[in-house]
């Protein structure tokens, strides 16, 4: 029931954090710790070597990468802070990406919005810190790193879905229980519902946490990028494209959205 989940397949450490423990005393020190990112596909390079197998038979291409140089170290506590690794939602309907580096993890969305993990400051991933000026550079890091390798490795989700969230749009609503301070659970698609839109005007409040809903977004496209179809783009070139709902909350200047 961590963060109101029944079932694994999600990004969250609970479920996608897999323990890694060695026992080796002739190689590997006592209460050794590594905080370098890996993956499963690390783990048959890294023990093969450990057991002293480095030659394969004709074909055989390991993608993972051999830890066994790290495990083997003198250091008690290691952390490769430049190590990049990925992981993705396998299935008929995946619907997240991420990378991860350095206890930074940015995951991708089949439709919604990227969020940032700070797991130095957040363990527990309650917050997205995606927006956050000082996580601007290992933002764009990670970023980057996805945009290389989605069509690489063929992930799952651009099978399933053309258009996808690479940053935050520049005006959205939050998808988080609006902050009205009147005891009930609200939400911005509540706006003009069940909750009077003049509550935008006398609430800050509500209006930052839902731009989108209280019509005080600006007509200013979004300055990050979005994949489309089997390519990362920025809204000078996605023109072609205003027909789909996602393009034009990204960029209603180039779609004469607004």
């Amino acid at each position: 029931m961590e963060h109101g989940r029944m079932n694994k397949g999600q990004p969250y450490e609970a479920s996608a954090g897999i323990p890694f423990v060695v026992k080796y005393p002739d190689r590997v020190s006592k209460g050794k710790i590594i905080e370098t990112p890996y993956t499963s596909v690390d783990f048959a390079p890294t023990i093969l070597n450990l057991m002293g197998i480095t030659e394969f038979p004709s074909g055989v291409n390991f993608q993972g990468i051999d830890a066994s140089k790290e495990l083997t170290s003198t250091e008690l506590l290691s952390s490769n802070r430049s190590q990049i690794r990925f992981s993705f939602e396998t299935g008929k309907n995946p619907s997240w990406a991420m990378a991860i580096m350095n206890g930074y993890k940015l995951v991708i969305q089949k439709y919604g919005t990227p969020w940032l993990f700070d797991l130095n400051r957040d363990p527990e991933e309650m917050s997205n810190y995606a927006d956050s000026a000082w996580h601007k550079d290992i933002y764009i890091e990670l970023r980057e790193a996805l945009i290389t390798v989605l069509k690489e490795y063929e992930m799952p989700l651009i099978n399933v879905v053309d258009y996808i969230y690479l940053d935050p749009p520049s005006c959205i609503d939050s998808r988080d229980v609006m902050p009205v301070g009147n005891g009930k659970t609200l939400f911005c698609e509540d706006i003009g519902v069940t909750l009077p839109i003049t509550r935008c005007e006398s609430q800050g409040k509500i209006r930052n946490h839902c731009p989108r809903s209280c019509n005080v977004c600006t007509c200013e496209d979004s300055p990050g990028k979005v994949w489309v179809n089997s390519a990362a783009g920025t809204c000078d070139s996605l023109k072609s494209h205003c027909n789909n709902k996602q393009i034009r909350m990204f960029c209603p200047s180039t779609c004469e959205a607004c």
